[in-house]
């Protein structure tokens, strides 16, 4: 179980489309990704597979979330297209 280090957390309408890309320079130790209205867009790793399916976007629309846990991530690109409504929670 984590601990609360610095909880931070935003709440945005995406001005165009706004790309976010996590690496591990970057991240959170958790981060949680809330799509208020409209949708996200979320990447990981391209040009592989997952269970011999091609890897593909998830997409987030009206009160879905996504949750990135402990920096068991390298790499993850957010996309939040224009005028929709994001959320962003972090425990850094």
């Amino acid at each position: 179980m984590s601990t609360i280090n610095v909880f931070k957390c935003t709440q945005f309408i995406a001005n165009g489309d706004e790309v976010f890309t996590i690496d591990p320079e970057t991240q959170a130790n958790q981060i949680q990704i809330v799509c208020v209205s409209g949708t996200i867009q979320i990447e990981g790793k391209q040009g592989t597979t997952l269970l011999g399916k091609p890897v593909a976007p998830v997409v987030l629309q009206q009160g879905q979330f996504f949750y990135f846990n402990e920096r068991s991530y390298q790499f993850a690109q957010i996309t939040v297209t224009n005028g929709s409504e994001a959320q962003f929670i972090a425990n850094n």
